[in-house]
């Protein structure tokens, strides 16, 4: 037989006042983590605390792509200066070996 009583009735002997009637069998517990069959209490703090945690773990995420973003560009500015230098490198050793063919051509006609 099912019948209807207070949770706190269920819960403790001096109640404050019901703050939910829920459906109760005797001798069965009621599940405080089941707010649609037991305790509504603290359902919305849960739900608070819930979406705290998930803002606070989708910050973290946002935080972490656009720390993972800069030092990928970082990275690619740097091999973007290491190829520069490179060039200027190989820009100049072309221009010395120019330079001492001219040499040497100077020095034959003369």
């Amino acid at each position: 037989m099912r019948w209807f009583l207070p949770i706190d009735v269920v819960n403790k002997l001096e109640a404050e006042g019901p703050y939910a009637w829920v459906q109760y069998t005797p001798g069965e517990p009621i599940l405080a983590n089941r707010p649609n069959e037991g305790s509504v209490k603290r359902r919305n703090e849960r739900k608070r605390i819930g979406q705290k945690k998930a803002f606070i773990k989708s910050e973290a995420k946002k935080r972490k792509a656009q720390v993972q973003e800069a030092k990928r560009k970082k990275i690619i500015k740097r091999v973007e200066r290491k190829m520069a230098a490179v060039a200027r490198e190989r820009a100049w050793t072309q221009r010395l070996a120019e330079l001492q063919q001219l040499e040497a051509e100077k020095a034959a006609k003369a």
